[in-house]
C-alpha cells in the first residue's frame, strides 16, 4: 500500500511534466496540493470547462489556447443574407437624400459603420470584414470601381450592392476574408 505523500508527489511530477509538454497552460503552479489541478489522461479544454476551472475553489486559473490550425470555416460566408442587409441599409439611409459633396463624405463613413455593425451581428466566426462605400453624383458619366488583394479563392469572397435615386448613386462592397 502506497502512502499518501508518495502518491501526491507522483501526481505533482506528472502535473509538472504535463505542463511542460502540453499545449495548454493551466495558470501558475503552486506547491500546495489544495490549489493543484489533477490531470489524469488527455486534456481537452472547452469554454465550459474553462469556466468550471476558473471558478474552482475561488481561484482564477489562466488558460492559454494554442492555435487550432483550422483551415475551413464551419459555416460558409452567407453572401445572400449580407446582400439583403446591405440593400436594406442603403435604401433606408439614401431614400430621400440629395447629393451634396460635404454631406456624402460623412454619409459614406456612417453607412460603412452601420453595414459593418449589422454584418457582425450575423456572428460570422473567423471572418475579417472590410466594408467600402462609394457615393457620387448621378449624371451622364460612367464609373468603374476596382479592388485588388491577395486571398484564398475557396474561402474569401465579397458582395457588391448598387443603389440609385434621382440625384446620387451608391456602391457598397463587403469583403469577407477568412482568418485562419
Amino acid at each position: 500500500m502506497k502512502s499518501i505523500s508518495s502518491s501526491r508527489s507522483a501526481e505533482e511530477r506528472a502535473a509538472r511534466y504535463l505542463r511542460k509538454k502540453s499545449s495548454i497552460t493551466l495558470g501558475e503552479y503552486r506547491e500546495n496540493t489544495s490549489s493543484m489541478i489533477n490531470v489524469r489522461g488527455p486534456v481537452f479544454m472547452t469554454p465550459l470547462s474553462q469556466k468550471a476551472l476558473s471558478n474552482r475553489g475561488g481561484e482564477s486559473t489562466k488558460i492559454i489556447y494554442e492555435n487550432t490550425y483550422k483551415m475551413v470555416p464551419n459555416i460558409a460566408f452567407p453572401a445572400n443574407k449580407i446582400k439583403d442587409v446591405v440593400e436594406r441599409i442603403l435604401s433606408c439611409e439614401l431614400r430621400d437624400t440629395q447629393y451634396d459633396a460635404e454631406n456624402c463624405r460623412q454619409l459614406t463613413s456612417r453607412i460603412s459603420d452601420i453595414i459593418k455593425r449589422e454584418v457582425k451581428d450575423l456572428n460570422l466566426e473567423r471572418y475579417k470584414l472590410v466594408c467600402i462605400v462609394h457615393i457620387g453624383q448621378r449624371g451622364n458619366q460612367e464609373i468603374k470601381v476596382g479592388s485588388r488583394c491577395l486571398w484564398d479563392v475557396r474561402l474569401d469572397t465579397y458582395i457588391s450592392v448598387e443603389y440609385q435615386n434621382t440625384s446620387l448613386f451608391a456602391i457598397a462592397t463587403v469583403f469577407g476574408i477568412y482568418f485562419e
